[in-house]
């Protein structure tokens, strides 16, 4: 179930561009205007936003697939505003680069106590 922000993100989005549809690949959400699109929602407005992050196959896409980033922030107040980002000028600034290990829910089921 995607968060509430991602929700309120979606909808914001969706109403302002209106042709965009969404993506059937499942490296980013929509797809507006013959290009890939990632969304981002945040809360807060820009000035007090802390990061936004990619996942490692969106980074990797960039300068190999045509996408556009949409920040949206502001998205807890009554005035949301909407950024667009190219992905190649995310390329000039230096990352953090963040390591997650994730688990697969039907193996995690494998190993789950039940209580």
């Amino acid at each position: 179930m995607p968060h509430l922000i991602e929700v309120k993100a979606r909808d914001y989005f969706l109403k302002k561009k209106t042709g965009a549809k969404k993506s059937t690949n499942k490296t980013f959400d929509f797809v507006l205007n013959n290009r890939f699109v990632e969304l981002k929602g945040k809360g807060a407005p820009f000035s007090k936003i802390d990061f936004i992050s990619l996942t490692n196959k969106q980074y990797l896409a960039i300068g190999k697939i045509d996408f556009d980033i949409y920040l949206i922030c502001g998205l807890n107040t009554n005035n949301p505003m909407m950024y667009k980002i190219n992905p190649k000028k995310l390329m000039t600034i230096k990352a953090r680069q963040i390591i997650s290990h994730e688990y697969d829910k039907n193996k995690i089921k494998k190993i789950i106590d039940n209580h």
